[in-house]
């Protein structure tokens, strides 16, 4: 879940709008200008902003049990 921050204003009324981690805020923000805006509806929670990053490259190691496969398919 998202850590807490000013994110984009998921009602789009507003350019932000506080998380704080939990749950979104009455806390709002216009051009920097920030007042409060009490929410009339429960909002889902922020999707991450990012995605995880891909795991390490491959080594082009094979493992003994790689190997034999891959050996096995050459032979057949």
């Amino acid at each position: 879940m998202a850590e807490a921050s000013w994110l984009a204003d998921p009602t789009g009324v507003h350019e932000l709008r506080y998380w704080n981690g939990s749950s979104w805020t009455e806390h709002v923000s216009d051009q920097g200008t920030t007042r409060q805006d009490p929410l009339t509806t429960e909002l889902p929670p922020p999707v991450a902003a990012f995605p995880p990053p891909p795991g390490p490259p491959p080594t082009g190691i094979l493992t003994e049990e790689e190997f034999a496969a891959q050996k096995a398919k050459l032979l057949d």
